[in-house]
């Protein structure tokens, strides 16, 4: 949590143009934050918070976890006793549909050949960390789908130019070189 902190200090410090984030992301990272301090980030990328939503690849499934501070006075509403039955009827409704699209999600992924190549091609490690359930097992080892469909779209892109000879002279948007980054060191570009 320390690390967090200062690394939220040191963003305020420097060039707020280049490294802060635009008005939307900006109030996602102050929510996100918040949570993280509440709940911690074990389960960022699972059910039982709202933290990774924008992020991560988390899905919803109750939709209090994902309300700001207004958003959860009004749903004070959902306490009520006849409407929080009715209310959590409707959230182990979806928590059943949600377990049926995870189960034929992985048994897509892992008997699709475009995927099979995909883990053949790249060094996938550690993909299923903080909680991931949108996941597969293929080989007896567990892969995010998230992590797949970003190396599809990298070799889709890969097709059209070269992403070692590729260089980055213009400013780049604030919300994009994050995900660069991240590129780069997941697939070693």
């Amino acid at each position: 949590m320390k690390l967090l902190e200062t690394l939220v200090k040191d963003e305020k410090m420097n060039d707020q143009v280049l490294y802060s984030s635009g008005p939307y992301w900006d109030y996602k990272n102050k929510r996100t934050l918040n949570e993280i301090k509440k709940k911690g980030i074990e389960d960022f990328r699972g059910l039982s918070t709202g933290i990774g939503t924008s992020f991560a690849d988390n899905q919803v499934l109750d939709i209090r976890n994902e309300l700001n501070f207004k958003g959860k006075i009004v749903a004070k509403f959902f306490s009520m006793p006849f409407i929080k039955k009715i209310f959590q009827s409707q959230i182990n409704i979806t928590r059943d549909h949600l377990k049926n699209y995870l189960i034929n999600l992985a048994i897509v992924y892992k008997n699709n050949p475009l995927v099979q190549n995909l883990i053949k091609k790249y060094n996938f490690k550690n993909t299923t960390q903080f909680g991931c359930i949108s996941k597969f097992k293929y080989l007896e080892k567990e892969y995010s789908t998230h992590y797949l469909d970003m190396a599809y779209r990298i070799e889709n892109l890969s097709e059209k130019f070269d992403f070692k000879k590729l260089e980055l002279s213009l400013k780049l948007e604030e919300d994009l070189e994050p995900t660069l980054i991240f590129c780069s060191q997941i697939f070693q570009i």
